[in-house]
């Protein structure tokens, strides 16, 4: 097999592997978007007879009637979000227990997918100080090639990558310690502004009271 040939199986899986990549951050952003995160017992008792001893163990929101106890009300999307996480504007949809896992498998492919932009700019870089192959190929499909050009697109598509790739790594690396942890990022903030300074804590806190609507209470308060 001739190294020509072998460049062209290369080629063709690159493009296979980055196709498969980019169908894959595809189908889990749909995911993650589409699913509706929302607290399966909301508005559920809302038109019915109350229980005591059914919900005793549930939460109460003004605007959702019961719900769990580690559910949030979400301003933005108006709803309680069962274990909920946070409201991702990137995919404009709040991160709870139902697309939590489809998140972080976006964020995972993100990163490979980041990783392997690196690989193709280094790898095209260094075929085309070798021989003609990414010349002739440039060629061929637009018709002319520049070195210029061609480096300076190459160098683009590096330091944007680069940029993409340290915010995805950082959320990417958040979530693997949250994971660890079996923390939330809602319970992450709040204890980390519960060891801040007085004057951080109030904004993050301010922040938080525009997002989150926690007018819930416990049942037991209820009946008090």
């Amino acid at each position: 097999m001739t190294a020509f040939n072998t460049d062209h199986i290369l080629f063709s899986l690159f493009y296979i592997f980055f196709g498969t990549l980019i169908i894959i951050i595809f189908i889990l952003t749909y995911v993650v978007t589409k699913t509706n995160p929302v607290d399966p017992l909301s508005f559920k008792y809302l038109n019915d007879m109350i229980n005591e001893e059914e919900i005793k163990d549930l939460y109460q929101c003004d605007i959702c009637g019961f719900v769990q106890p580690e559910s949030k009300h979400c301003k933005v999307c108006n709803k309680c979000v069962s274990v909920f996480d946070h409201h991702c504007m990137w995919v404009n949809n709040c991160i709870g227990k139902k697309n939590y896992k489809y998140f972080v498998g976006l964020l995972s492919t993100l990163t490979l997918f980041n990783c392997f932009v690196f690989v193709f700019c280094i790898v095209y870089f260094i075929i085309s100080l070798k021989h003609d192959l990414i010349k002739n190929r440039w060629k061929y499909f637009y018709g002319s090639y520049n070195d210029i050009s061609f480096y300076i697109l190459l160098s683009s598509l590096f330091i944007l990558n680069g940029v993409v790739f340290v915010l995805v790594i950082q959320l990417f690396g958040l979530h693997i310690f949250l994971i660890s942890k079996k923390m939330t990022t809602y319970e992450y903030i709040l204890n980390t502004s519960h060891h801040s300074e007085a004057e951080g804590r109030n904004k993050i806190k301010t922040f938080f009271d525009w997002i989150i609507i926690d007018k819930k209470y416990t049942n037991n308060e209820i009946y008090q």
